[in-house]
């Protein structure tokens, strides 16, 4: 009795042994699946490699060339697999005999060559149906630089007071000769500082208003740009004024040609100006005779200065 429970215990299951057995069963036949379902014949979609070879002295690439291609292609199941996973997938070269010339390859320019180094597939289609290609000749120019004035942002009340200074002003410029030849001489340089309120003397980047701008080399990158500012003030002077033209019977005496005048200066040169500095005319030929008033024309003043416009003052015959 004894040995017969020991023959069916034996016979019980095993857990950890059974799962091993499945498992190991399992394994066989999905690899038996799997070698079956290789030698087989499928339709399925690559990306194969590509490198365009051409003379690349005195040209440069405006955008990044294709590196693969999308093919439709037919075969067995081992040779599309070794495609998939990338065992022996060989770079496709393609030629560019006049590659400035090329902007573009289709479908039917790249079959014939992609079908010599395919051979073992039947190539159905492209799926990218066309390679855009921007290679275009390498130029150096030299340009001018100028500073956008009308850009410059300044605080309230304040001006440019000296000349706007660029150090250097030129720089050269390398890059695609299509887009370069767009470029206007003089480049406008850009301030990017806002409300300014003191002199100026920093160094800016020469920017390009053009499409691609990476593929741009400029010597220098950077220019010196200084100017000065000073805050303008309003100052009211009483200054005589020339009679012109005027018979002598109008007898006119200093106080009928005495007239105030406004303008604006900048606070740092506000003491350096005085009544001789002016030179103001009354000019017969300019009287309106309906009510008498002439206006007063600066003929000389100070360069530094913005004159108010004067106004009409009245004057009469004695």
């Amino acid at each position: 009795m004894d040995q017969f429970r020991k023959w069916l215990g034996s016979l019980r299951f095993n857990p950890i042994g059974s799962w091993r057995i499945i498992l190991l069963c399992i394994l066989t036949a999905t690899t038996f699946w799997f070698f079956n379902a290789l030698n087989k014949t499928y339709t399925t979609s690559i990306s194969q490699p590509i490198e365009f070879e051409f003379d690349a002295e005195g040209l440069i690439v405006v955008d990044k060339l294709p590196e693969n291609v999308q093919v439709n292609l037919t075969g067995g199941g081992w040779n599309l697999f070794r495609k998939s996973v990338g065992i022996n997938t060989k770079t496709i070269k393609i030629p560019l005999e006049n590659p400035v010339e090329v902007r573009r390859m289709v479908a039917s320019g790249l079959l014939s060559i992609l079908s010599d180094e395919l051979s073992d597939f039947q190539i159905n289609y492209l799926v990218s149906d066309t390679l855009r290609i921007n290679i275009q000749e390498l130029r150096k120019q030299k340009f001018n630089l100028e500073i956008d004035t009308l850009g410059i942002d300044l605080a309230e009340n304040y001006r440019v007071v000296s000349p706007v200074r660029i150090l250097p002003d030129t720089v050269w410029i390398e890059g695609p000769k299509e887009i370069l030849d767009g470029i206007e001489d003089p480049i406008k340089l850009k301030i990017d500082r806002t409300r300014i309120n003191r002199n100026f003397d920093r160094n800016v980047e020469i920017t390009l208003s053009v499409d691609r701008p990476k593929v741009f080399k400029k010597d220098p990158e950077l220019v010196n740009v200084n100017f000065q500012v000073d805050e303008f003030i309003k100052e009211t002077l009483r200054v005589p004024a020339t009679p012109v033209g005027f018979p002598d019977d109008w007898n006119l005496s200093a106080n009928d040609t005495l007239i105030t005048i406004k303008y604006e200066v900048g606070k740092g040169r506000r003491d350096e100006i005085g009544v001789p500095d002016f030179n103001f005319a009354l000019r017969f030929s300019d009287i309106n005779r309906s009510d008498s008033t002439v206006t007063p024309v600066g003929v000389s003043y100070p360069d530094f200065i913005r004159l108010i416009p004067p106004k009409p003052v009245k004057i009469g015959k004695r």
